[in-house]
């Protein structure tokens, strides 16, 4: 305890941990990201930014159809360092509900279901999906969108998904040094890094 300096880097210095719980073999992932590619039009999300941008689109609009929603997470402490509870997506699933963390690991395990790469970003007090298009390009998305409370837009249930791209592009490019983690799923995965 006496050697703890008290940072969030240092904090939340097992971010990387995230991509564990980005389960994109489990069945119920595949199934949505089945019904999200039909309604996306088939088209393989690799062949080009549009068609990846499609299904993004269709993913964040499916969620949003089916009433998920964004649950204030539940802290504790564990030898005086905060936590949260994170919950695999098929539970986020089931529950129709997750934290910005639990909603941003359920993306992208849809996302890495089809073939397409995703970072996790954390900062101070928040999570989102950054989606890494074919050609290289990025589309973040800020999952909370889709309860509009929860981004500070109480007067409509739901963000659109280009005002919940637009919300998460200003968090991106606002990042500070020292107060991120990029945690690269593939990346993870690739050096062994498997759901508990």
């Amino acid at each position: 305890k006496e050697e703890i300096a008290g940072t969030w880097a240092e904090y939340f210095s097992n971010s990387p941990l995230l991509a564990a719980w980005v389960t994109h073999l489990d069945p119920p992932v595949k199934a949505l990201a089945g019904m999200v590619s039909r309604l996306a039009g088939g088209v393989p999300t690799g062949l080009d930014q549009e068609s990846a941008i499609k299904f993004c689109r269709a993913l964040y609009d499916l969620e949003v159809a089916n009433g998920l929603a964004y649950q204030t997470p539940s802290g504790f402490l564990i030898e005086y360092l905060p936590g949260q509870d994170i919950k695999y997506p098929r539970d986020v699933l089931r529950d129709k509900s997750g934290t910005c963390v639990d909603l941003a690991i359920l993306y992208a395990s849809v996302c890495q279901a089809v073939g397409l790469e995703t970072v996790l970003i954390t900062i101070p007090g928040h999570c989102f999906p950054v989606i890494i298009l074919p050609g290289g390009g990025l589309l973040p998305i800020e999952c909370t969108a889709i309860s509009g409370v929860a981004v500070g837009e109480s007067q409509v249930k739901s963000l659109s998904f280009d005002k919940a791209v637009e919300f998460a592009s200003k968090e991106l490019s606002n990042l500070k040094i020292g107060l991120y983690y990029m945690v690269d799923v593939k990346k993870m995965h690739q050096q062994g890094l498997v759901s508990p």
